[in-house]
């Protein structure tokens, strides 16, 4: 069975969405008086996961996507949830 273009764009962006809820339910809970750079960390992962969301929907084809950028947004992602878990 192969995915088509759109069930790629639809895997990815639940993939993400999914991410940012998580995130953004943690922040909400988040006492931001006591832990600023873990909300710093969280925020800036946010915002990475919905600028990426962002750029896959913005091309009007999967593959009009370039994976370097996808890359470096998921490698930022990563950096960023690495950072959070060591503070």
């Amino acid at each position: 069975m192969r995915l088509s273009e759109d069930g790629i764009r639809l895997l990815i962006s639940a993939a993400l969405v999914s991410l940012m809820v998580v995130i953004a339910a943690h922040l909400w809970f988040i006492d931001l008086l006591l832990r600023q750079s873990e909300f710093g960390v969280f925020l800036a992962a946010e915002l990475v996961a919905f600028s990426m969301l962002l750029y896959l929907y913005t091309r009007p084809s999967y593959l009009d996507v370039n994976k370097a950028w996808f890359l470096i947004g998921c490698l930022s992602l990563a950096f960023f949830l690495t950072l959070a878990i060591l503070e």
